[in-house]
């Protein structure tokens, strides 16, 4: 839960299919429960959620208010992970 807003499983996969080539199908196998130390797959599971805020806005106000909720938990994650695979030299 982010602030008043349950984000489910569902709510991620449907979000994440709509981003340009990602399918329905690889949506579900980003968040597959029984692979759990797959480093690669939470790595590109991160950075497709951190692109989710890029899509364009819904007319639906409650699509936009649970995709505003991952954004900002991704963004706190993304924090985390772009160190790690980001070359960028940091001065």
């Amino acid at each position: 839960m982010v602030n008043d807003v349950n984000i489910r499983p569902s709510d991620i996969v449907e979000q994440l299919a709509l981003l340009p080539e990602m399918t329905f199908e690889k949506a579900c196998q980003l968040l597959d429960p029984s692979d759990k130390q797959n480093v690669p797959k939470a790595v590109t599971l991160l950075q497709s959620l951190l692109q989710i805020k890029h899509l364009p806005t819904s007319p639906d106000p409650t699509i936009n208010w649970r995709r505003n909720a991952i954004s900002f938990v991704a963004e706190i994650f993304g924090y985390f992970l772009r160190p790690f695979i980001t070359v960028e030299q940091w001065t």
